[in-house]
């Protein structure tokens, strides 16, 4: 299923130049964001670019008389990350509210280069367990990750401020914009044969693990969630991605109070999957549609549309269409 996403994620290539293809790390970024984030650093910070990302850096002095920046000794290769997720309107308050905490507090980050980049990251073909991380922080240990959080979480949790679901993580609290995973900061690599390179964690006993970004959270075995003993709103599970997960004998997924039997699925995007079941009150085969709310945002004007809004209109359109024979037939839209 990721490999269609992949696939169809092709067209961004031409978000770089109209007559060839090139990957997004050609393409030239618009100042929004720079500025946004030079307003708010510390003159011992830098910003780089990196790919889809420009990334906020501390360094130690002025070297010479070259005047050329002096790094202060890098992150650790692994730990605990800080994702912080949002919506287009959102970005440059959440600037505001989270990067003088992190510079008080001396702990790099990573953000999406521009407006354009964040479409891109929180787009329909965009890989499900790279969606929705706006900034990534990376806290140097543990003790750091735990406060840092909270210092965020009581910062922005009176905010009117959001971002779509981390599926890769785990929710801190009940916030609407922060989340965290264990991961690499810096971690080794191995080039791939078709040209990728996949990244992977050390174990205590120095064995080398994938380090895989998944649509659901996980940690690696040696880790402990510092928070397990806290509640954790929890992201709706695929019922369907995995037939071999649930126990056989156990029933299938259920939705609206147990009308619709989730029997498999279609596909999947980051906009939310596609699924096949029953509808047990009158017993015929049903396609059942996910939309994830701030995904695949598109804006006109001063009026943003996501997922939702799409699937909304698209149930409307079918309503009016309704009786054509060659057309499905709406049967039903709700909130899960």
């Amino acid at each position: 299923m990721e490999q269609q996403a992949a696939m169809a994620a092709h067209h961004l290539f031409g978000l770089v130049d109209d007559r060839h293809y090139e990957p997004l790390s050609r393409r030239a970024i618009t100042p929004h964001y720079r500025d946004a984030l030079q307003r708010l650093l510390p003159d011992t910070w830098v910003l780089e670019r990196g790919d889809v990302w420009l990334h906020a850096r501390m360094v130690a002095g002025v070297a010479g008389m070259s005047g050329a920046p002096r790094r202060t000794a890098p992150p650790p290769t692994q730990g605990f990350k800080i994702h912080v997720s949002s919506a287009p309107a959102h970005a440059v308050r959440l600037f505001d509210l989270v990067v003088p905490v992190c510079a008080e507090n001396g702990v790099e980050f990573k953000t999406a280069a521009d407006p354009v980049m964040l479409g891109v990251i929180n787009s329909k073909t965009q890989q499900r367990g790279f969606s929705g991380k706006f900034m990534t922080i990376y806290p140097p240990d543990e003790d750091v990750f735990v406060g840092l959080i909270e210092t965020l979480y009581r910062r922005t949790v009176d905010e009117e401020v959001e971002g779509p679901y981390v599926l890769s993580d785990r929710r801190y609290r009940d916030s609407k914009v922060l989340f965290y995973r264990y991961g690499g900061f810096r971690p080794p690599r191995r080039l791939n044969i078709d040209g990728t390179q996949s990244t992977f964690l050390v174990s205590p006993d120095g064995t080398y693990v994938a380090d895989e970004r998944l649509p659901y959270f996980r940690l690696p075995p040696w880790v402990r969630d510092p928070f397990a003993e806290e509640p954790a709103a929890e992201p709706a599970v695929d019922p369907a991605e995995d037939s071999t997960a649930r126990p056989t004998g156990e029933p299938a997924a259920t939705l609206r109070d147990g009308r619709y039997r989730i029997e498999g699925a279609l596909t999947f995007s980051n906009a939310g999957g596609v699924y096949h079941g029953t509808d047990d009150v009158t017993r015929k085969p049903v396609v059942v549609k996910e939309a994830r709310r701030l995904t695949n945002c598109w804006t006109s004007g001063d009026r943003t549309v996501d997922s939702v809004d799409m699937l909304r209109h698209e149930y409307d359109v079918l309503r009016r269409l309704e009786g054509l024979e060659f057309v499905p037939s709406p049967v039903d839209l709700f909130q899960e």
